[in-house]
């Protein structure tokens, strides 16, 4: 029987990056209702860098969760492909540290370089490796003939691969890993923090009262998200639609330089990056959730929307068409084309949705059900 596990992943928040892998912090909360967990969440140097080397390298999230986080010389451009290797090397002393006798096994989330870094830490104590792939580490850095080989590597030495979208799964095994090993657990929704809510005091409390219709968007603003179509977009539809991005990226000044070009200023806000804790409003505010990204694993942001009875207008990349598995949960994009976006966006305003129907999917995804898929397949490992 588990009793404890090393969760070991960079992307989780803390004090300089709250928002940062909040969907891995979701499965930590829960898991740590039934076992003992600890984090071990190197931080690369070479990101905010001032900021890095002033957060804590040991802190207790959610009260009883040790959190160790090791400083990790990550490398540039040509060298990228020994960030495991030296995530391996500058964290080694503070995994050591965290294993003890009733260490079951180390579940690492992210397969490169987190994985591949956990693979050889885990290998030199012998214990039972369970990795989480989620989306970019698959599609996008496993293009790179060198990482892909460790990631493959890894992958196969894992006792259990867990891809978060069917799609995804389909990719690893197509990669080369065995489909006995290799399993497919959706990312959850916290239910008791999403939650359904009067739109018109949403809005008020957002000062967003003034806009009759409002379309939301949620994510870093970079260019795979493909806002700058969605904003082309809005410049096709009604003048009594407004377009709110939550997020912060570079791509930020550029996006907002578009909308002034189109002279949609009154009808784009910018929020900026929000409290997790906060977003629930942001949702009820807002009419749909839109999601116009090139490529996705399984966004998170989609059961945090449904939670709070919001319908979704999404293209169908990576896990996204499995996650709207009913017309009742909004609807499905054939690509992302500024056209295709402004009439799904058309149609769904002709629609008369159910929100109760959306909540209900959203609570059969809470963090708590999510959190048993996995211990049953930690189960399967020490069997």
């Amino acid at each position: 029987m588990v009793r404890k596990i090393i969760i070991y992943t960079s992307i989780f928040p803390s004090r300089v990056r709250p928002l940062h892998g909040l969907y891995v912090a979701g499965l930590v909360k829960s898991l740590a209702s039934s076992i003992h967990v600890s984090v071990i969440t190197p931080v690369p140097v070479h990101k905010n860098i001032k900021e890095n080397l002033k957060g804590p390298r040991r802190y207790y999230f959610s009260d009883t969760i040790e959190v160790k986080a090791p400083l990790s010389f990550n490398f540039p451009k040509i060298l990228k492909s020994t960030d495991g290797y030296f995530m391996a090397k500058f964290s080694r002393r503070a995994f050591k540290n965290s294993v003890d006798a009733g260490t079951d096994l180390v579940h690492a989330h992210f397969a490169y370089p987190d994985a591949v870094a956990a693979g050889i830490l885990a290998a030199e104590v012998r214990l039972p490796l369970v990795v989480t792939v989620h989306g970019s580490d698959i599609n996008v850095l496993a293009k790179d003939l060198n990482r892909r080989n460790q990631i493959l590597k890894t992958l196969q030495r894992a006792n259990a691969v867990i891809a978060v979208a069917s799609d995804l799964k389909r990719k690893v095994i197509e990669l080369g890993v065995s489909e006995e090993f290799v399993y497919h657990v959706p990312n959850g929704v916290d239910i008791s923090k999403f939650c359904t809510g009067n739109k018109v005091r949403a809005r008020k409390k957002l000062g967003l009262d003034h806009y009759k219709r409002l379309l939301l968007t949620v994510g870093n603003l970079v260019p795979v998200k493909a806002f700058d179509r969605l904003i082309i977009a809005l410049s096709h539809l009604e003048p009594d639609i407004g377009l709110l991005l939550v997020g912060e990226g570079h791509e930020r000044a550029k996006l907002e330089r578009l909308a002034q070009t189109l002279s949609l200023e009154e009808r784009v806000q910018f929020a900026g990056a929000v409290k997790h804790d906060e977003l629930s409003v942001y949702y009820q505010a807002a009419d749909f959730l839109v999601i116009s990204s090139h490529s996705e694993g399984w966004p998170t942001v989609i059961f945090e929307a449904l939670a709070c009875g919001t319908p979704i207008i999404a293209n169908g990349v990576g896990g996204i068409p499995e996650a709207l598995s009913s017309s009742e949960l909004g609807l499905l994009m054939r690509d992302n084309d500024y056209r295709t976006i402004v009439q799904a966006i058309s149609t769904a305003y002709e629609r008369d949705w159910k929100r109760e129907a959306a909540v209900s999917i959203a609570k059969q995804h809470s963090w708590d059900e999510i959190a048993k898929q996995y211990l049953e397949i930690y189960e399967k490992v020490l069997s």
